[in-house]
């Protein structure tokens, strides 16, 4: 492995934490910014194509209060400007029924195709695989 591939993995390790960072903190802006404009997202029952990064937020803002992605596990093979690999997560999703407050995790695979474009390492298709869900009660902070 040369010094450059090195530079470019952990490029790539970068863009995996910025997109947990910005979509936790519901920043539209700065999570578009990890996406090719023509973008691709997929998981169970639902696909997104080009804008992804408006209605996941409205949609994770709408259903939970809080979200935590713990990015975990990843490789990437990289070929010139594209790189496809996959990525190990356990998505936090804290959420209030009727007053009742619960954590769910989804242990999530993200399948992924990247692009480099203007030195800038992208998700073009991101596909979720979720491989199981467990949901706890949770107290209240304080």
């Amino acid at each position: 492995m040369t010094q450059q591939d090195l530079i470019e993995q952990f490029a790539i390790e970068q863009l995996l934490y910025k997109y947990g960072f910005d979509v936790d903190n519901r920043d539209a802006a700065a999570y578009a910014d990890c996406f090719t404009p023509d973008a691709v997202v997929s998981g169970p029952g639902f696909e997104m194509r080009n804008d992804v990064a408006g209605p996941t937020i409205d949609m994770l803002s709408s259903m939970y209060e809080a979200t935590l992605h713990c990015v975990h596990n990843h490789t990437h093979t990289i070929q010139g400007d594209r790189a496809t690999g996959m990525t190990y997560c356990v998505a936090s999703h804290i959420q209030n029924q009727n007053g009742q407050r619960s954590k769910m995790d989804m242990y999530i695979r993200y399948h992924d195709e990247l692009v480099k474009r203007d030195g800038q390492w992208r998700f073009s298709k991101r596909r979720l695989e979720v491989v199981c869900t467990t949901t706890v009660p949770v107290n209240p902070a304080g």
